[in-house]
């Protein structure tokens, strides 16, 4: 067992080293948390609803992950 561990901490400590293979492990989440958090207040402040747009905006997220 703590030669899996000790294999799976190389193996992050190698894809974090790599700045692009980090940056790619994060984006997801970058997206995720932007579209959580900027569309409300985008909203908010525009002062128009988005809620009709809603899947638009999803599937765009989702394509700009894959």
């Amino acid at each position: 067992m703590g030669f899996y561990l000790s294999y799976a901490g190389y193996e992050l400590r190698k894809w974090l080293r790599d700045s692009l293979t980090a940056f790619l492990l994060f984006y997801p989440l970058i997206l995720g948390l932007a579209g959580r958090f900027l569309i409300p207040f985008a909203e908010e402040h525009a002062g128009f609803n988005l809620a009709p747009y809603y899947h638009v905006v999803l599937v765009f997220l989702g394509l700009k992950t894959a």
